[in-house]
């Protein structure tokens, strides 16, 4: 499973108002970068155990839910 610790830059970024410039900005930490660069590779090698499966799975649907807020931050950047 994926730690909170993962999140934790997001979560506090999250919990701080940000303005729409600094969530489009935003970026997963290096850690979490560099993990999700072993699974996907592992995933590719075949050599996934079920739990890192069930981690990548996770980091994936984080990276998918922050594609879609940073879509709507630049949506409220954009001119209207």
């Amino acid at each position: 499973m994926v730690s909170l610790e993962y999140y934790q830059d997001a979560v506090e970024l999250m919990a701080t108002g940000p303005r729409p410039e600094q969530i489009v900005s935003f970026k997963p930490s290096e850690k979490l970068q560099e993990r999700a660069r072993e699974l996907v590779f592992k995933e590719k090698e075949g050599d996934i155990s079920i739990e890192e499966k069930i981690e990548l799975d996770q980091i994936l649907f984080f990276d998918h839910i922050m594609r879609l807020i940073k879509a709507r931050a630049r949506h409220y950047l954009s001119p209207q």
